[in-house]
């Protein structure tokens, strides 16, 4: 049982920074970071939206 909850979070993991790097890559096309690479207003919107559905 060990080894199917130790694969789950390896899975888990993986799918998040897949997730985050294409958050990344869509937040830059659409213009949403800048030049500098600092995080703008919106993405600092949804971040703190989708830490409120983790809770």
């Amino acid at each position: 049982m060990n080894d199917l909850h130790f694969a789950t979070t390896l899975f888990n993991d993986e799918q998040r920074e897949i997730d985050a790097m294409a958050l990344k890559s869509d937040l830059e096309e659409i213009g949403v970071v800048d030049g500098n690479q600092n995080i703008n207003n919106v993405l600092k919107e949804v971040l703190i939206i989708k830490n409120q559905l983790r809770f």
